[in-house]
Order: C-alpha cells, then sequence, then structure tokens
C-alpha cells in the first residue's frame, strides 16, 4: 500500500513531466517560427522543423492516453516515439564515422524510405489489380527517387545505429526501442500477463495494471529530451536550462522507485 506522502510524489512527478515536455516543445518551436528561415531546397532544412510538431503530437496523445490510465496504447505511441528520436540522433550526429553532413544523413534515410516503400508496393500488386496501373507508377517514382539520391541508404534502424557514439547504440536504444516493443507487437507471451488470479478467479484487463504510469511517462521525457535539446545543438542554441530540468526530474523519480 503506497503512503500518502508517496502517492503525493507520483503526482508531482506526473504533473512535472507533463508541463516540462509541453514547455521544452513549444519554446523551441517558437524559437524556430521566430529565427529560422526554413529554405525547402535541402532536407536538413525541412528536418528539424519537421520532426518537432510531430513529435510534440506524440508526446501529447501519449499523456492524453497515460493521464486516463490507458498504458499499452502509450507504450506504443512512445515506441513510435523512440525510432523518431533515434534516426534524429542518427541524422545529427556530427561525429559520425564518415563526416557526413547532416543533409546527406537526411538524404540516406530519404534514401531507405523510399526502398522501404517501394518493397511494400510491390508486395501489393498480386492482391491489387485494379490499381496495378497506379502503383507501378508509383513504384517507378520510388526508382527515380533512389537513382537521385548519390549515397548509399541508411539501411534498417538497428544496423544504422553502428554509426553512432557507442553509449547511445548500447544505452539508448535499450532504453527508449526495445523496451516498447511488445505494444507494438503483442503475442500470446503479451497476453499471458494481462492476466491475473485472485483466488479462483481470473481478470482480464487488457492493460499491464501494475506497471507505473510515471514509468512510461519517464522514457517519454527522455524521448522529448533528446529531440529538443539536438534540435537546439543544431541550430547552435542553449540547452543547458533543459538539461537541468531533466536531470532534476529524473532524480526525483529515481529516489521515488527506491522508497
Amino acid at each position: 500500500m503506497k503512503t500518502k506522502a508517496t502517492e503525493d510524489t507520483e503526482k508531482i512527478i506526473s504533473t512535472k513531466i507533463d508541463t516540462v515536455i509541453n514547455q521544452w516543445f513549444q519554446e523551441t518551436m517558437d524559437k524556430i517560427n521566430n529565427e529560422i528561415k526554413t529554405n525547402t531546397n535541402t532536407l536538413e532544412d525541412i528536418l528539424c522543423p519537421s520532426i518537432l510538431p510531430l513529435s510534440f503530437k506524440y508526446c501529447n496523445a501519449a499523456l492524453t492516453l497515460l493521464n486516463n490510465n490507458f498504458k499499452l496504447p502509450a507504450m506504443a505511441l512512445i515506441r513510435i516515439l523512440a525510432e523518431i528520436t533515434l534516426r534524429l540522433c542518427w541524422c545529427l550526429y556530427g561525429d559520425n564515422p564518415q563526416k557526413e553532413s547532416t543533409d546527406v544523413r537526411a538524404q540516406r534515410w530519404l534514401k531507405q524510405s523510399c526502398k522501404e516503400q517501394q518493397k511494400f508496393l510491390k508486395k501489393l500488386l498480386p492482391s491489387f489489380n485494379a490499381n496495378k496501373k497506379k502503383i507501378d507508377e508509383q513504384i517507378s517514382y520510388f526508382d527515380k527517387k533512389i537513382a537521385e539520391i548519390p549515397y548509399e541508404s541508411a539501411g534498417n534502424l538497428y544496423g544504422s545505429l553502428d554509426e553512432l557514439n557507442v553509449n547511445l547504440k548500447n544505452d539508448l536504444y535499450p532504453l527508449l526501442y526495445s523496451t516498447f516493443n511488445t505494444a507494438i507487437h503483442p503475442d500470446l507471451l503479451l497476453l499471458s500477463n494481462l492476466i491475473k488470479k485472485d483466488k479462483n478467479k481470473y481478470t482480464f484487463s487488457g492493460d499491464f495494471d501494475d506497471i507505473d504510469s510515471n514509468n512510461i511517462k519517464f522514457y517519454m521525457m527522455t524521448c522529448a529530451f533528446w529531440i529538443v535539446s539536438l534540435v537546439r545543438i543544431s541550430y547552435k542554441w542553449d540547452y543547458n536550462d533543459i538539461k537541468a530540468q531533466y536531470l532534476e526530474i529524473k532524480k526525483i523519480h529515481e529516489n521515488s522507485t527506491k522508497e
């Protein structure tokens, strides 16, 4: 049984996480709108301004779900957010082995996306004879886009992490990605964990009743911290306030889990 003090601390942490996530994204998006003149001739110019509001939407949707006790659906959204985070890390990692610019990395990511979409369309062809012409046109379009990009494609997400700092691959990937795979790929292992037995009675809740929502929120805040910090670093803006807030909440959260 949780004490009143523990419950109060958890509420404070939950509110703080909600507040800082909204603050980080809103302040950084406002700064981009006020100070950056976007030139869409390069992918680099649209990467940060586009990824911020998208990530903000995922965070807000996941927070809404968590605040209404829908944990697995929120985890599914955070798993997607984690993929965005890791790809952004890959694109903006200036000390990459090839010493490539952000625009080159973005083009490699685009080439990988085109290849994956083209592969998907080719699988559709046998089942969509009525739309064969349209699908063939889309496949040809991606053929052209792939040929236009003179760099190797980024490769699958995990493989591309070899081009990151080893700590990012070994620490960030398991934390932000692997943890939430079960929400994206539900199987019998997951279903068996959703059954609770009390004496001779079984209950089927359809969610993780025994997982603390604040733990899930902390993972999401970590994604938000990385995304916003990387964008600010890319524009050579200060992010020390964001880092201080993140570390403060992290410390409070870690202390509360020890109680």
